[in-house]
């Protein structure tokens, strides 16, 4: 396959907008087509979105006429593959497309659904043997993979980097940017100087995918297990535009000195070496600055989807450390598009 086509729902939101950025960027995947809500059909989709990319909308995507759902089936056959940034409520949309073709979703409704595979593409890609499965019980041509919370694809990757040592009694607050809210969540203007000490149904996300997001295959590929860590979470607005930051702490076994866990950190690649344009191994990027990390140090790095992890202390058994990611690339585009190349490499995407 020279470039896979792509069909790309919830076009005109901030991660439909950092899914094109990306894939404008990445040589394997050709925008055929975006849709958004019925009110934006028909219309240009630079007169439309509100665009908040640093970057200008890109001429061939800015020209394009947003098409609705409700035209998909008209068009279905131009896409090898579709993304979708739509929100929970229109999974049953998603399911429909998957009757024919491979829908790799955002939408938190199909995290936790027992056929449905959330991958972390470094760490878990063993997980998408379920498709198989997945297509046997649903008739499905194509099929459903899920991409997990924002917030929880960082900690997976630390708490894999560490398997190798006894943890847990793990516990961590997040200070979550307000574009993980959406373009229209939460008004700069009202959470200047402020903080929200919750976010709805945020902790209970990565309490449960994590364990998913670690758990292990069954032989017959039709179950995945989820690991038994407990996961204590709470979750925080903070008034930054762009990116995630999770203080995160854990128990661990004893013996294990502070050095033995950096070189862990240094030396994870993961289960597989894949990149999107660039190389992204090691996954993590440590430092001993006082001051790191920090959101803002993710704006001037050319690769979002590595994990900034700063603060690493270890006494009397507790190892913390303080960890800042993407939460539009890493967290969710990124994820998204690496997830995708796997998936045709390995044949599921043809």
């Amino acid at each position: 396959m020279d470039k896979m086509n792509v069909a790309l729902l919830g076009a005109t939101g901030i991660v439909g907008q950092t899914f094109i950025q990306l894939l404008q960027r990445n040589p394997k995947f050709l925008i055929e087509d975006v849709y958004g809500s019925n009110e934006k059909n028909g219309k240009l989709y630079a007169e439309v979105v509100q665009w908040n990319m640093n970057e200008p909308v890109p001429l061939e995507i800015a020209s394009k006429k947003i098409k609705s759902l409700e035209e998909f089936e008209r068009y279905r056959n131009k896409y090898d593959l579709v993304f979708s940034a739509l929100p929970s409520e229109a999974h049953s949309a998603e399911e429909r497309i998957a009757e024919f073709l491979p829908v790799i979703t955002k939408s938190s409704y199909h995290r936790p659904l027992s056929d449905v595979p959330l991958v972390v593409p470094e760490l878990n890609i063993d997980h998408d043997r379920i498709i198989e499965y997945q297509r046997k019980k649903r008739n499905y041509k194509g099929f459903i993979v899920s991409e997990p919370n924002c917030s929880s694809v960082p900690i997976a990757l630390v708490l894999d980097a560490l398997h190798e040592f006894s943890i847990g009694d793990i516990r961590v607050v997040t200070m979550q940017s307000i574009s993980g809210a959406g373009i229209n969540g939460i008004s700069p203007l009202k959470i200047m100087g402020n903080l929200i000490p919750n976010i709805s149904g945020e902790a209970h996300k990565i309490s449960t995918e994590i364990p998913k997001i670690l758990g292990t295959m069954d032989k017959q590929s039709t179950v995945i297990n989820p690991n038994k860590l407990e996961i204590w979470a709470q979750c925080n607005r903070v008034p930054v535009l762009r990116n995630h930051v999770e203080s995160l702490s854990m128990r661990i076994s004893g013996g294990i000195s502070l050095e033995q866990v950096k070189n862990a950190l240094e030396k994870y690649k993961g289960s597989r070496n894949y990149t999107i344009t660039k190389p992204s191994n090691p996954i993590f990027r440590l430092s001993e600055n006082a001051l790191f990390p920090q959101p803002m140090d993710l704006t001037y790095m050319e690769d979002e989807m590595r994990v900034l992890i700063g603060q690493l202390y270890l006494k009397d058994g507790i190892f913390s450390c303080v960890c800042t990611s993407s939460n539009l690339v890493r967290g969710a585009a990124g994820n998204s598009i690496l997830h995708a190349e796997i998936l045709e490499g390995e044949g599921y995407i043809s």
